[in-house]
């Protein structure tokens, strides 16, 4: 209020369509206070709900997602730890058209308020993407079998109509062109 702020984009998840995780829980709480907050005080939200991300630079420490763990596993000749049976589908959408997303964001003339799921609208499994990436980079992943994480969802795909019905938005980049930009 004290800054007339009429519009804010919030970077959210998928995880918090169905929390099971601290991370999806607390992507949900604030979601929550932002529409708490939009009812006192009559600003215009974007939340976007990404889905599994990829993208070149992707760095964490400890490195939790499947893409840099998987191709440094691969590029380094290590063993990958794999969780389960690989069978888990994810539906992974790549940062750059996230990064448009946000940008059709700002620029639109839409009033209203909205939670979008940004995603392909296809699911893959661990399994399928192990191979993607052995396609890619002609080698074999080594995989060490792990016991299965506690609370892991079997599917997590998105919905993307309302994005593309509000914002004309979807991806633009597909799987394969993520990943031969990951492997660069």
């Amino acid at each position: 209020k004290k800054y007339d702020v009429r519009k804010i984009i919030f970077s959210s998840t998928g995880a918090a369509i169905r929390p099971n995780s601290i991370y999806g829980l607390t992507k949900n709480i604030c979601e929550t206070i932002i529409k708490f907050y939009h009812q006192q005080y009559n600003f215009q939200y974007f939340m976007f709900r990404f889905f599994n991300v990829i993208g070149t630079g992707e760095k964490h420490n400890p490195e939790t997602h499947l893409f840099p763990n998987l191709v440094d596993a691969i590029l380094k000749d290590k063993y990958f730890q794999l969780y389960g049976d690989g069978n888990n589908v994810r539906d992974y959408i790549d940062v750059r058209d996230i990064a448009n997303a946000h940008i059709l964001a700002v620029k639109s003339s839409e009033t209203g308020s909205y939670t979008l799921q940004l995603g392909r609208e296809r699911g893959y499994s661990v399994n399928q993407i192990i191979r993607k990436i052995e396609n890619a980079t002609r080698k074999k992943v080594k995989i060490k079998k792990q016991p299965a994480r506690v609370g892991e969802d079997k599917s997590n795909v998105s919905d993307i109509e309302l994005s593309r019905t509000i914002l004309n938005w979807k991806p633009k980049i597909d799987l394969d062109q993520s990943i031969k930009d990951v492997i660069k």
